[in-house]
């Protein structure tokens, strides 16, 4: 049909949008550091690191939230825990997210988790207490 042509579903695979850590296209930038390994990941891991000073909170928790999967918290947490103070409830949404799933790891950052218990959004709420909750903090 006509509208598929304009969605691109017609497009040969070598004219769609990929994943690129260059892309203009936020979202595209954050769907190019899941799942790496292997070989590529010693290169996403350089892309990993510029992505760092994205000007897009979400490509710097998604790239923070990796660089800790991968054991680079140091560099990654302050991120993370930058991505709390985000204008946006979705940006800290996301980063209290990647703070739950990182576990233990995020444990330095316990006293501006907390910060967060009374966050104007009821998601960010809920996850911050999930995350206190996982690191026994009452």
């Amino acid at each position: 049909p006509w509208f598929s042509k304009r969605l691109g579903r017609h497009r040969a695979p070598s004219e769609r949008r990929k994943p690129s850590a260059l892309s203009p296209s936020a979202a595209l930038r954050v769907n190019s550091v899941e799942g790496k390994e292997g070989p590529a990941r010693k290169q996403a891991e350089t892309s990993l690191q510029k992505m760092l000073r994205d000007p897009a909170p979400v490509v710097r928790i998604a790239a923070a939230h990796a660089l800790c999967d991968w054991g680079q918290e140091e560099k990654a947490l302050p991120v993370l825990v930058e991505g709390l103070d985000c204008k946006t409830d979705k940006a800290r949404l996301f980063a209290v997210t990647a703070l739950n799933k990182i576990g233990e790891k995020a444990r330095p950052a316990l006293e501006q988790i907390k910060a967060h218990e009374k966050d104007p959004d009821n998601y960010v709420q809920r996850v911050t207490g999930e995350v206190l909750k996982r690191l026994g903090s009452p």
